[in-house]
């Protein structure tokens, strides 16, 4: 079975979830938002998979839950724009103060 991953090249970080339940999933979203944006990274590339059951439907699914996080607002300060796909979420990320330390799977999922 998959285990989630995180790669970041100081400018983009790309979050994989394939494996996380959606709980844990949403949780490492969060955590890898807030590191990114205050690393100065430009976007946040979300791979949670596509989802077979509609987003109005009572089945949690990791991509659902992310878009109703999205949606909620409560994070908005950090992000300058989104673009959704089957399969995946790309995040733009409000500039923030440039840090040459990659993001870890380790750092965010404690």
């Amino acid at each position: 079975m998959p285990y989630p991953s995180v790669s970041d090249d100081g400018s983009a970080v790309v979050l994989d979830l394939h494996g996380a339940t959606v709980t844990h999933g949403i949780d490492l979203f969060v955590r890898a938002l807030t590191l990114s944006h205050q690393r100065g990274r430009t976007t946040l590339k979300v791979i949670h998979g596509t989802s077979t059951s509609e987003y109005s439907s009572d089945r949690r699914t990791i991509k659902h839950e992310l878009i109703r996080t999205l949606e909620s607002g409560q994070h908005g300060s950090m992000i300058s724009s989104m673009y959704e796909s089957d399969g995946y979420t790309i995040i733009g990320l409000q500039p923030g103060q440039v840090s040459s330390n990659k993001i870890t799977l380790r750092e965010i999922d404690n």
